[in-house]
C-alpha cells in the first residue's frame, strides 16, 4: 500500500452526498475513495487498518443501523479512523458515537467544503502518525510481541492499561499457543516493577501447590517472592477449589497467611 495515497471509504444510502464528498475530497490531492450506499457495502468493503478515514452515516435505510455499524467497526479495530455523518441534528447520538470511539462528527446539512476537508485531513494525519508511532515501538520495548494488527495493537493497548494500574490482578485467557506470558511480561516490563517476575505452571494433581504458593511457617511461599513484581500462574483452573478460594482471598485482601501460622500473624504482601 503506497504510503503517500491516502485511502477513504465514504458509506451513505444518499447517491448526492456521496458524490458531492467525493468530490470535496479531490482536494486531498492523490485519494483512493471506495463508495458504498447500504449495510452489505460496507462489510464488504471495510478492512481493519486499509482506510485512513472511514466516512460512515449513522442512519442508513434502518434506523440505527449506523451505529450498529459503527460497534462492528470498532470491534474489528478499536483505532479506526471514523468520522460519523449525522443528518438528523441529534447531539445525543453524535456523543455517542465519539464515546464508542469514533473519531468526528459532522451534520450532514450543515456540510461545507473547506470544514469538511479539514476534518478529513486530521483523521487521516493523525491516523498515519498513529500507525508510524506503532512501526517504530522497538523490538525489546514490545517484548517480542510482533504484529501491527489492529486486534493485536488492542491488547497491546489493554496491558499497558493494566500494567498503569500495578497493582491489579489479572486474568489472561486465549488458547494453547497464544503467548499468554509474553503478554504477562509485557505488563511486568511496562509497570516498571521492581519485584520479579515469578512464573509457575501448575500441573494436574500437582501435590504440595499450597504450601508452593502460600509457603510454610519459615519457608515463604512464591506469593512472597513475587512481592513488588508479578507472580504468573499458568492453568489456575487446575487449582483445587479451597485453593482457589484461598487465593482470591488473597487478592481482595492482599494478605498471605502461611499454613501453619496463627492468623493472628498475617504477612501483608
Amino acid at each position: 500500500m503506497d504510503v503517500k495515497k491516502h485511502y477513504i471509504l465514504i458509506v451513505d444510502d444518499d447517491i448526492n452526498f456521496v458524490a458531492k464528498a467525493e468530490n470535496i475530497l479531490k482536494g486531498l490531492g492523490d485519494c483512493e475513495i471506495d463508495k458504498g450506499y447500504c449495510e452489505e457495502d460496507f462489510y464488504s468493503k471495510f478492512i481493519p487498518g486499509k482506510y485512513d478515514a472511514v466516512i460512515l452515516d449513522l442512519r442508513l435505510k434502518e434506523h440505527y443501523e449506523g451505529m450498529q455499524l459503527l460497534e462492528y467497526a470498532l470491534n474489528e479495530d478499536p483505532e479506526a479512523p471514523i468520522i460519523v455523518l449525522t443528518g438528523y441534528s441529534s447531539v445525543e447520538t453524535a456523543v455517542n458515537s465519539l464515546k464508542m470511539g469514533a473519531k468526528d462528527y459532522l451534520e450532514k446539512e450543515h456540510l461545507e467544503a473547506k470544514p469538511f476537508l479539514s476534518m478529513v485531513e486530521r483523521t487521516i494525519i493523525e491516523n498515519k502518525a498513529r500507525k508510524l508511532a506503532a512501526q517504530m515501538i522497538p523490538d525489546s520495548f514490545n517484548h517480542h510481541i510482533i504484529g501491527n494488527d489492529p486486534k493485536i495493537q488492542r491488547i497491546l493497548k489493554l496491558a499497558t492499561i493494566f500494567a498503569d494500574l500495578k497493582e491489579s490482578p489479572i486474568l489472561i485467557i486465549g488458547e494453547e499457543g497464544t503467548e499468554k506470558e509474553e503478554i504477562a511480561n509485557y505488563i511486568y516490563k511496562k509497570s516498571g516493577a521492581r519485584g520479579k517476575f515469578v512464573r509457575k505452571i501448575i500441573e494436574p494433581g500437582e501435590k504440595n501447590i499450597e504450601e508452593e504458593l502460600f509457603g510454610m511457617e519459615g519457608n515463604p511461599g512464591l506469593i512472597i517472592a513475587a512481592r513488588g513484581g508479578i507472580l504468573y500462574l499458568e492453568e489456575i483452573g487446575l487449582l483445587d477449589k479451597k485453593i482457589q478460594k484461598r487465593l482470591l482471598d488473597f487478592i481482595n485482601t492482599g494478605q498471605s497467611v502461611p499454613k501453619n501460622q496463627k492468623t493472628g500473624q498475617n504477612i501483608k504482601t
